[in-house]
């Protein structure tokens, strides 16, 4: 791939992330197997996208590999998903975190486990949460 295709890409990641905030950015590239964000995505017949070692460890765990069910649709996701088609793009894809990091999207679940940012934001939003805002605080 050219240096100048390489640069739109990024360029189109970067306005797309622009607006979102690290669990939203998270949860658009997340593979609904394991959960985190998708590491070397592979894309099934039915067009769902999930990790390359979740999506191959799905398809050999069938009776047969063409009878592997999507997990998203249920739909026969063929026994050779391929690339994702915005791969380059999301290998690209960088966040800002709110300690002020600039974080590359594949990386931010190990950067949000030890961010203390990160860790101070869960608290206070686990505690709004817990505690609605127009209910009176907990009493002895």
């Amino acid at each position: 791939m050219s240096g100048s295709k390489r640069k739109a890409r990024a360029a189109e990641a970067e306005a797309e992330l622009a607006a979102m905030t690290p669990e939203e950015a998270l949860d658009s590239y997340q593979c609904t197997i394991c959960l985190d964000v998708q590491r070397a995505p592979m894309e099934t017949k039915c067009g769902h996208v999930f990790c390359s070692a979740c999506i191959t460890a799905l398809i050999s765990g069938a009776t047969s590999p063409s009878e592997a069910c999507c997990p998203v649709c249920r739909k026969a996701c063929g026994a050779n998903p391929k690339q994702a088609r915005d791969h380059g793009k999301r290998r690209a894809m960088r966040v800002q975190c709110y300690c002020g990091s600039d974080i590359p999207l594949l990386d931010w679940r190990e950067h949000s486990e030890t961010c203390r940012a990160v860790a101070a934001k869960s608290e206070a939003e686990a505690a709004h949460v817990a505690r609605p805002q127009n209910a009176p605080p907990a009493g002895p």
